[in-house]
């Protein structure tokens, strides 16, 4: 077995042992008010760094299906977001003034602020690795303006983020409970192995 086939054997949290339905909403329900918290925690956080450097800055989270947002699997593919963009980086000369990382009941956080880089020519840098990279449909990249503004895809012409399964978009999938937790843990598993399977 590969070292990140394993990260598949302990599987998610609604796929653990509880005694029963009761225990695990109350699993569940305990994670979703960490998981509030620590969103509020973020939105602070990128308001400090907005008056710290006033520039553009890039907020970065994953997304995964689920209450539990804290797994071996999110810290893998922030990892992969980040190299993605420090290569962007790199390849056009844009410098990095301050980055940082942070684990939180929500998932794995990365905060950058780059240098000498306008917020939409960000943006637009940020849509193009959400877009060409085979799992970038799990990399959530916000950009936000130097005023506060979050930039959002649509005002680049790009349609809403596409559900893993069926093709349609993400957030009517999410409102209407098309798919099951399983069914959409099984695909974004099967896309993970496949890519790392295949990557050189």
């Amino acid at each position: 077995m590969h070292d990140f086939e394993k990260l598949f054997d302990d599987r998610w949290v609604l796929g653990r042992r509880f005694a029963g339905d009761k225990e695990r909403l109350a699993h569940v329900k305990i994670l979703r008010e960490r998981i509030t918290l620590a969103r509020e925690e973020r939105a602070k956080r990128q308001e400090e760094l907005r008056w710290r450097f006033q520039q553009p800055l890039i907020s970065m989270t994953t997304n995964v299906p689920g209450p539990d947002k804290d797994l071996p699997l999110a810290g893998l593919l922030k990892r992969m977001a980040v190299s993605c963009i420090e290569s962007a980086f790199f390849t056009s000369r844009v410098k990095i003034d301050y980055s940082e990382s942070r684990k939180t009941a929500a998932g794995p956080e990365f905060f950058l602020v780059p240098e000498g880089i306008g917020a939409r020519a960000l943006k637009r840098m940020m849509i193009d690795i959400e877009n060409s990279h085979p799992l970038g449909r799990f990399f959530d990249i916000d950009v936000i303006d130097a005023d506060g503004t979050h930039l959002e895809r649509a005002s680049f012409g790009f349609p809403p983020r596409q559900c893993i399964i069926c093709d349609r978009p993400a957030i009517e999938c999410i409102r209407k409970g098309t798919h099951s937790l399983d069914e959409l843990l099984d695909e974004m598993g099967a896309m993970v192995l496949t890519y790392l399977r295949e990557a050189p």
